[in-house]
């Protein structure tokens, strides 16, 4: 199994993942929703930084190594 992090920073810094009704947090999931379809992902989920609300933290188990970078070249 492959892990892969990615750390980015939200462009709105008063994002609330918390809210379900927060159309960042909606937009968030049909993205892991969309890495979840690819061959190979295992599992995908987010966290959000507590001290730093505005960095969002991404986790993706991947099969192998050329799962992820066959997921990367899908258009």
């Amino acid at each position: 199994m492959i892990s892969e992090i990615a750390i980015f920073e939200a462009s709105d810094a008063n994002v609330d993942l918390a809210n379900p009704d927060s159309p960042y947090k909606a937009n968030l999931e049909k993205q892991l929703k969309t890495i979840l379809a690819s061959d190979g992902a295992q599992a995908a989920y987010y966290a959000q930084v507590i001290e730093k609300p505005h960095i969002i933290i991404l986790f993706i188990n991947w099969d192998t190594l050329d799962s992820h970078i066959n997921a990367r070249k899908a258009p």
